[in-house]
């Protein structure tokens, strides 16, 4: 038998040995939550820190920002760059005085050029073997770097000479822009699948970002602020334009409705030209109209692009209406296909024709109703093609006056030249040049035509005309889509000093520039 002692003893010294476990452990444990807790630390302030980074950063491009503002305001004034004064806010007259330098082009690209190139050195300025360094072993850094080389003479230059020759012609981000933009089209044109080729532009762009930053360093951060700001700005640009655009249409239409409500009769006072309504009320379309034409000499001339590019049996999409006797004449430029714009221009062609008959065109409502419906009749004939339209109606008031009313639509043109006399011998001196419609687009891309459902007429009016003046009509074969493809002002005014409506037209065919349908029709008022 055991002792009661005994079994005591083990009973006490069993839970004494437990104990002590016990306090091992927690010293452990301890010992790892005081690690722990200094590693928690030390992750917060690195975090901290880089927060504070972050905010400093934030802090200095805000000031750039400010400073480059200050910049612009003031008519590109270095000083308010280079000089020590703070900026501590941007104020609306500052932002709008901004607006104003870069909209009327008192700070140009050229200037904020001159800015990057003193506001901050590129990093070759610390050693062009450093910089080939950093982009040599990225193959699309290094092919970059390389695109401002002479291959032939690649082989032959030492890394300096190969980062200060790139330097010598990409001085700059803006430089590069180009350069990008070039490369850019390069690799999207190696892929056909849009998937990949989006995939390929995205890191083409990254790789870009990359390699300016390793090049040009600081001035690369700066180049960025100038392009934050000045396309805020721009933006800001658009936005005020579009608004004004908004403003000025809502003034016409209230204009326009005060007006229309019935016929206009104009007359002569003070010199001007005024409208006066009249009780009476509009004739529907479908009721004659007396008026008075006026004697004109006209000529047109269309040429097909096929004639042009080599294109044979390609049909002309432009038409034109040429009725003298009724002091008619118009130019359609069909859009949306060789066929669908070809039967769109026609049915315009028709249309005008047709209505003239029974619409009163002397009047800004009966051309808009004649338009109206136009538009609704290439609609409905399913052509799937629209046309621009330019039409003018010439007509001689009972007083004996004669005047020009005229319709726009998209971005054909009509240009008014009066002449010009000396006041002693009353010689002729040339011609002065009005252009009397505004293209309803920019480039390519036109924002109204005929056949469409929100086509809106916004561009009619009615002015005095004289025997003597010259009136050209064109499609924009004629006048082009791009500043090089654009006939200088003189040379229109003396492309129009022809013998006769004939010879100006064909010197407005030999002018032309743009590879397309080309049509001009020139009316001289007897």
């Amino acid at each position: 038998m055991m002792k009661k002692g005994a079994l005591g003893g083990r009973v006490a010294s069993a839970q004494g040995d437990e104990w002590k476990d016990e306090q091992r452990e927690e010293r452990r444990g301890g010992q790892g939550d005081e690690r722990r807790g200094n590693q928690g630390w030390q992750e917060l302030r690195q975090e901290r820190g880089r927060d504070e980074a972050a905010a400093k950063e934030v802090a200095e491009m805000e000031r750039r920002e400010q400073k480059l503002m200050q910049f612009y305001a003031n008519g590109g004034d270095e000083n308010k760059i280079f000089g020590q004064h703070e900026v501590e806010y941007v104020s609306i007259s500052d932002r709008r005085r901004a607006k104003e330098a870069i909209r009327d082009g008192v700070v140009t690209r050229r200037d904020e050029r001159e800015l990057l190139e003193r506001i901050a050195p590129p990093l070759v300025t610390r050693g062009a073997s450093e910089v080939f360094k950093r982009v040599a072993n990225v193959s699309g850094e290094r092919g970059l770097l390389m695109q401002g080389v002479d291959a032939r003479r690649r082989a032959e230059m030492t890394q300096e000479e190969i980062v200060e020759t790139f330097m010598e012609n990409y001085p700059t981000p803006f430089e590069f822009e180009a350069l990008q933009r070039r490369t850019e089209g390069d690799v999207a044109r190696a892929y056909e699948n849009p998937q990949e080729r989006r995939e390929a532009i995205a890191g083409h762009r990254a790789c870009c970002e990359r390699f300016q930053k390793k090049v040009y360093g600081a001035r690369y951060n700066y180049y960025k602020v100038i392009q934050k700001v000045r396309g805020e700005l721009e933006g800001e640009i658009r936005q005020d334009e579009a608004r004004e655009r908004q403003m000025a249409a809502a003034r016409e239409a209230a204009q326009r409705r005060a007006v229309e409500t019935a016929p206009t009769k104009i007359v002569r006072a003070r010199g001007q030209v005024e409208r006066r309504a009249t009780r009476e009320a509009w004739g529907p379309i479908g009721e004659n109209h007396e008026t008075y034409e006026v004697r004109t000499e006209v000529a047109t001339r269309s040429v097909n692009k096929g004639e042009l590019t080599g294109a044979r049996g390609r049909e002309n999409e432009d038409s034109f209406l040429e009725r003298p006797d009724e002091g008619l004449f118009a130019v359609f430029d069909g859009v949306g296909g060789a066929v669908g714009g070809a039967q769109a221009s026609r049915l315009a062609a028709e249309g005008v024709d047709e209505l003239a008959r029974r619409a009163d065109l002397r009047t800004a409502r009966g051309m808009r109703e004649a338009l109206e419906a136009v538009n609704r009749r290439i609609r409905s004939n399913g052509v799937g093609g629209m046309t621009t339209a330019v039409v003018a109606k010439l007509w001689e008031s009972e007083e004996g006056e004669k005047y020009l009313t005229y319709a726009s639509v998209g971005d054909s043109r009509m240009y008014l030249f009066n002449e010009k006399r000396s006041k002693l011998l009353k010689r002729f001196k040339g011609y002065e040049m009005k252009q009397l419609t505004r293209d309803e687009g920019e480039g390519r891309f036109i924002t109204n035509a005929l056949g469409t459902e929100d086509f809106t007429l916004s561009q009619v009016g009615t002015i005095p005309v004289r025997a003597g003046d010259r009136i050209l009509l064109c499609s924009d074969g004629i006048t082009g889509d791009t500043p090089e493809q654009a006939i200088d002002d003189e040379d229109m005014k003396q492309a129009m000093e022809g013998e006769s409506a004939e010879e100006a037209v064909d010197n407005f065919q030999r002018l032309a520039k743009k590879k397309d349908d080309r049509t001009a029709q020139v009316i001289v008022v007897k």
